[in-house]
């Protein structure tokens, strides 16, 4: 009895013990799961209660170089619908189709869908998202989203591009900043019972999304206004197929402006035909024959080889047989400009000089100098065909395209050295080429170009800066003075420089014209086509802005001599006009200079004949309108510039009429017979650029279409060009 008693107490025991150890085990173990891991368990738990809903990232602004916006957000709502929460199915189709413009099929689709949340339509407008909340049904989601604006339409579209529905970069520095920019998602916590119906009395719970950095670019809204506006009037007045436009700092690499009209309105990107090729950005994207604005670099070659001075001379006698060429090589001249310096020869565009040049220069220099202004990239490999790209922030840039050495230096064949000392048969973009001439005005320094100068954090912190990037240099500063004297007397000097048509009063700009072929398509059509184009810099003597303009296809039926001095110059021209000015760079006038317009002078509460004195000394006629003897109003206002010799309306006891005129078509007048065919409508006529010759200067654009409605006092804007028979050429 004894016994089973010691033995029952010992069961007993070790039974005690073994629950105790299980009970301490429990113990730690709920301390373990309540204690140390009850956060991460507290988070299972309110995901299996809480229903949740993304809130897409904000996306950064763009803005231009004074902080001006270009890219930024508004409000807009995202539509979804959770289908254990419909309590009145039919109300919420027909709200949502009606509102939403949806048809009542589609939206039954998805309202019928037994999943955990079903979008129905993302970026719905605030007013739309509004109403459709005070309808107040149930199962209904109405999330607070963004969406892209452009608040600038087609202004810089296709440098910025823009982003699709889904928040994303599709084109231009929505694109290639797409990271940066996009932000950080949101979301929104719902707590749900095992149905996945909200429980009454427990509010959202939101996690707020993080806006992208801002992009701080180099772009100035002003100076790319200048581009688009001048850009649609060639496209217009010379039948082009298109212009490309690029502004530029030559000293850094800046990009100011950059346009390829026709632009696209960038808050309907979609209702451009041909979307593809609508956004492309010809500037970085397309490669092109540059023609003769090309010998700005050949000309910088030749003077850093030392194998050409200013002093020497080169004959032309309208052509130039080649080694390996069949037929000569042909100066736009064909009458050929007989003996001629260097700086004439420039002056001139001459081919025939500019072949001489390059055989100076010799095949190997000539390649080794293409390969450092980044024209193409040197591998090692003779036979191979090269290619090269500036390395700009900007997606779809195209590389150059050039012949392999081994074509190129053939001893037997020169023809390739002789086209391209001219520009042609290679292809490069405009970006490139734009990019070498700075480097020939800027001291020699080739810059790598850039859109993007700053990002800025939520806070408007800096979180990082743009350093200019100099690739090489490739000439010294020495002749890069040279080349921009030579430059400047193409546009500055009256008789012998061809791109005459880009001067501007008060200015010392210097340029170069160009038009090239477009070999292939005369391949492919029979047909000939050209691509005209300038290239301008000022000031000449401290280039502080380049310009390149150019005009794809202009057709032939437009009036005007398709060249680049023709078409493109002037429309450079009076571009710096406008720019100058505002970059705060003052035109400089002395008793030598040639004035374009001036400004009218104030001659409010003159009298009438103290007022016709005013004007007469300033240079300008005069018309009384009214019998007293006070001015009591004029026509244009104070400080309005318009060609000089117009006629000023005073008013005495009188006031100007508000009848609205017809403008006058005055395409194709001298300007002479412009200024005189306005004045009879009370209107007036401004060319910003030199008036040389007023009876002989063409009238090439004007700023107010013929037959639309204009008032009193409208100073309208005309390029001008000269119809001097002695310089309408290819060149």
């Amino acid at each position: 009895m004894i016994l089973n008693n010691t033995r029952y107490r010992r069961k007993i025991c070790v039974f005690c013990s073994i629950l105790t150890a299980v009970l301490i085990a429990l113990c730690f173990r709920l301390f373990y799961l309540m204690i140390v891991k009850g956060g991460y368990y507290s988070k299972k738990a309110s995901a299996l209660q809480e229903r949740e809903r993304d809130i897409a990232g904000i996306r950064g602004d763009i803005v231009d170089r004074n902080e001006r916006i270009i890219a930024t957000n508004e409000t807009a709502y995202n539509i979804s619908v959770i289908h254990n929460q419909i309590t009145d199915k039919e109300a919420v189709i027909s709200v949502l189709s009606s509102e939403l413009s949806i048809d009542e099929k589609t939206i039954r689709s998805k309202v019928d869908k037994v999943t955990s949340i079903e979008k129905i339509k993302n970026n719905v407008s605030k007013k739309t998202g509004d109403k459709i909340l005070s309808y107040g049904l149930a199962g209904i989601k109405v999330d607070e989203s963004s969406v892209r604006y452009y608040p600038l339409d087609e202004l810089f579209s296709k440098v910025i591009g823009f982003a699709g529905a889904d928040g994303q970069g599709v084109v231009g520095l929505e694109t290639t900043y797409d990271e940066i920019l996009r932000g950080t998602q949101g979301r929104i916590y719902t707590v749900c019972d095992g149905r996945g119906v909200e429980v009454k009395g427990y509010k959202e719970r939101r996690e707020a999304p993080k806006k992208g950095d801002t992009l701080v670019t180099t772009l100035d809204i002003n100076i790319q206004k200048v581009c688009e506006k001048n850009a649609m009037m060639a496209y217009a007045q010379n039948l082009a197929d298109s212009v490309s436009i690029i502004a530029l700092n030559p000293k850094n690499g800046e990009i100011y402006a950059m346009t390829d009209y026709p632009e696209y309105n960038l808050n309907d990107p979609f209702s451009c035909e041909n979307h593809d090729e609508a956004w492309r950005n010809g500037c970085v994207s397309d490669t092109y024959e540059p023609g003769s604005v090309f010998k700005i670099i050949t000309a910088g070659i030749a003077l850093e080889e030392d194998v050409v001075s200013l002093d020497d001379s080169f004959f032309c006698g309208g052509s130039v047989q080649v080694q390996g060429r069949t037929n000569p090589v042909r100066c736009w001249k064909t009458s050929g400009h007989g003996s001629q310096s260097l700086t004439q020869a420039v002056q001139h565009s001459c081919n025939a000089a500019f072949v001489n040049i390059g055989m100076r220069v010799g095949a190997h220099a000539f390649y080794k100098y293409c390969d450092a202004f980044g024209f193409l990239e040197l591998t090692g490999d003779s036979s191979q065909q090269l290619t090269a790209k500036t390395g700009i922030d900007l997606g779809g840039e195209s590389g150059s395209i050039w012949w392999s050495e081994d074509t190129f230096y053939s001893e037997k064949n020169k023809s390739q050295l002789a086209a391209a000392s001219f520009g042609q048969t290679f292809t490069i973009t405009p970006l490139q080429l734009i990019t070498a001439v700075s480097a020939c005005v800027n001291g020699g320094y080739l810059m790598q170009p850039y859109v993007v100068e700053s990002l800025l954090d939520e806070d408007g912190l800096a979180v990082y800066n743009h350093k200019p990037k100099v690739v090489r240099r490739v000439i010294s500063e020495e002749t890069s003075k040279t080349v921009c004297s030579i430059l400047e007397q193409v546009v500055g000097d009256p008789n012998e420089g061809t791109g005459r048509n880009a001067a501007v009063a008060g200015y010392r700009i210097g340029g170069k014209t160009g038009t090239s072929e477009k070999v292939s398509y005369e391949a492919q059509t029979g047909k000939k086509e050209y691509i005209v184009s300038f290239i301008g810099f000022a000031p000449a003597d401290d280039p502080q802005i380049a310009l390149l303009v150019m005009l794809d296809s202009p057709g032939s039926g437009s009036g005007v001599y398709v060249s680049g001095g023709q078409m493109a110059a002037p429309t450079v021209g009076k571009m710096f006009a406008d720019i100058l000015p505002y970059m705060g760079i003052e035109p400089k006038y002395d008793e030598s200079s040639e004035k374009a317009d001036k400004p009218v002078p104030d001659l409010n509460g003159l009298s009438v004949d103290d007022a016709k004195t005013k004007l007469s000394e300033n240079g300008f006629d005069c018309r009384l309108i009214g019998s007293g003897t006070t001015v009591t109003a004029q026509l244009p206002l104070t400080g309005c510039v318009i060609a000089e010799g117009s006629t000023v309306i005073i008013y005495a006891d009188a006031s100007p009429s508000a009848a609205l005129e017809t403008m006058p078509g005055i395409k194709g007048l001298s300007y002479a017979d412009a200024v005189k065919e306005l004045s009879k409508y009370g209107v007036f006529a401004r060319s910003n650029t030199v008036v040389r010759d007023a009876e002989n200067q063409k009238v090439l654009t004007q700023s107010v279409k013929a037959g639309a409605d204009i008032k009193h006092g409208t100073v309208v804007e005309v390029t001008l060009v000269s119809d001097d028979e002695s310089i309408l050429g290819r060149y």
